[in-house]
This record gives structure tokens, C-alpha cells and sequence, in this order.
């Protein structure tokens, strides 16, 4: 096959632009409305879909007379649809700008599908984007609160002989009690990271997380108070093998070669326009700025 017929059959823009045509001259031979553009017609197909609706809104069919009307409501509005565009009155509405630009966008999407990816294509995407699939650090670990109202020196002594007692004594759970009364539990099992930080606040996760295992330490601080801790079991955060993970990895490829396929088909498309940008963007907020520093050191009004 010859290097520019493949290059072409790869090339998203000319999916775009082959299906597009395709489409239209589909459209062209069934809709004659391009010659005669002050024709409306209303298809059995548009009526029998309009049925439809009616039946699924009001569970029941629709009369003679009521279906009359609403084939009458369409072409109300087709009218008044068309006569709009002849105005021109949707060329400067920022609201119906943004909805042509988006359905353009949805055409875009349904015509450039990517194709299946190959489990080393996946690989080389995991491999890139490791911290979207790294599983968390989760930790065993068990805390004694002590409420910020009631630390002081003379409780902080308390801790330093308390951490003493703890990691000298046999008993795996002489810390149940201990402390002042917390809104959580005690002994937290197999907890993610991000959990740890929702409860007491990412600067205890961080200082949580650096400690060993086996030992009762702290005080450390959270947003409730402080805390002494004992890690019991810790299991690292680790990227799993493709095969445990290929149908969370695939939305994420589909995703991104959907991206880069619209992406392409944008800088197809500008290359057929001559973009004037007639002030630099700095120059705006630059003159912006000026006038905002001049406001505040300008006189204060006068009020009479």
C-alpha cells in the first residue's frame, strides 16, 4: 500500500471529511429542500415519531386533532426558525454560538471513534500515566486524642510518660479509652491515604504516613487536637499489572486519542481560516490594569 494512501486512511480529518460528505449526499437525496428552501415538509416518519412521543408522555395514543396540533406547533416553529436565520438573528448570540460550536464538537465525536487499542498500546499509556492508576498508601493504625482544648504542659508530660508505658507494655490494646471522647474511632483498619485525610486533614496524613510501624509516637496535630499513633500494618501504594486494571486504563486511552483525533481536526479546520487578532491579550489586561490604578488613586466623588 503506498505511504501516502496510508498516511491518508490514518488521518482523522479525512474520516471527518469523507464521512461528512457521505452524509451529506445521503441527506441531499432525501431532502429536497435545498431547491426549494420555502418547502416544509412533514414526513410519515416525522409524524409517526411525533405519535410516538405523545404516547410515551401520556400513555395513551394521540387523536386526529390533538396530533394536528402538535404537527402544527413544529411547523410554527420551523417557520419561525427559518425566517431567523434569514435575519440573521442567532449570528451574534453568544448562547446559540456556543451550541452550533458544541453539536460540531458531538458530530466530531461520533465520527472519530477511536479503534480498539492493543494491550501494548494500553501498556505504554499506563506506563506514562501511572499516578491516574497507583493504588493508595493504606494504613492500620490506632490514635489517643487529647481535645486542644485540654493540652497544656501538664498533659503533654502525661503523653511523653504515657508513650513510655505504651511501647514497653505487652498488652496490644492498653491504649483502648485512653484520652478524651472522639467524634471516630480508635483503631482504624486498612484505611486509604486520601481517607486518612478527609477525617483529621492532610498535614496529620503527611506526618502519619512517615512514621514506623510498631511504635507508639507523636504527639502529632490534627484539626481536632493532637494524637499519639501506633501504625500496626502498613501497605505501600503500588501501580498494578495492566491485567488487573485493563478496563479502568481503557476509558482513559479512548479518552485520549479521542482528544488528540478532535485536536487534529481543529488544526485541519484553521488551517482554511486567516485568524486577525487585532491587540495582543497582555495589551488588554495591561490597559485594564492602568485604568483600574488610576480609578483608585483619582479623587473620591463628590457627593452633594
Amino acid at each position: 500500500m503506498p505511504l501516502v494512501f496510508r498516511q491518508f486512511i490514518r488521518d482523522p480529518f479525512a474520516h471527518f471529511i469523507l464521512i461528512g460528505a457521505a452524509l451529506f449526499g445521503l441527506y441531499a437525496l432525501v431532502n429536497d429542500e435545498e431547491l426549494a428552501p420555502n418547502r416544509i415538509i412533514i414526513s410519515e416518519a416525522d409524524i409517526q415519531r411525533t405519535a410516538n412521543q405523545w404516547q410515551q408522555k401520556w400513555h395513551r395514543p394521540p387523536s386526529e386533532s390533538e396530533l394536528l396540533k402538535v404537527i402544527e406547533r413544529q411547523i410554527r416553529e420551523e417557520i419561525y426558525y427559518r425566517e431567523a436565520l434569514a435575519l440573521g438573528l442567532g449570528q451574534e448570540d453568544p448562547i446559540i454560538r456556543r451550541r452550533l460550536a458544541e453539536k460540531m464538537e458531538f458530530i466530531a465525536n461520533d465520527l472519530l471513534v477511536p479503534s480498539d487499542p492493543s494491550d501494548e498500546e494500553l501498556a505504554a499509556y499506563l506506563a506514562a500515566n501511572p499516578d491516574k492508576f497507583v493504588s493508595p498508601v493504606r494504613l492500620s493504625f490506632s490514635h489517643i486524642f487529647y481535645s486542644a482544648d485540654n493540652v497544656n504542659s501538664a498533659s503533654q508530660s502525661n503523653q511523653e510518660t504515657l508513650l513510655t508505658h505504651l511501647n514497653q507494655s505487652a498488652e496490644p490494646k492498653a491504649y483502648s479509652g485512653l484520652g478524651d471522647s472522639f467524634n471516630g474511632k480508635q483503631h482504624y483498619e486498612q484505611i486509604a491515604d486520601y481517607q486518612i485525610a478527609r477525617i483529621f486533614g492532610r498535614r496529620f496524613e503527611e506526618q502519619l504516613i512517615a512514621l514506623p510501624v510498631g511504635q507508639w509516637l507523636g504527639p502529632i496535630e490534627s484539626g481536632y487536637g493532637q494524637h499519639l499513633v501506633r501504625i500496626d500494618d502498613r501497605i505501600d501504594a503500588k501501580l498494578p499489572p495492566l491485567t488487573d486494571i485493563h478496563d479502568k486504563v481503557l476509558p482513559y486511552w479512548l479518552a485520549q486519542q479521542q482528544e488528540r483525533s478532535n485536536d487534529s481536526l481543529y488544526a485541519k479546520l484553521k488551517e482554511n481560516y486567516q485568524i486577525v487578532i487585532m491587540m495582543k491579550p497582555s495589551q488588554i489586561l495591561e490597559a485594564s490594569l492602568t485604568s483600574e490604578s488610576q480609578g483608585l488613586d483619582g479623587s473620591p466623588e463628590t457627593v452633594q
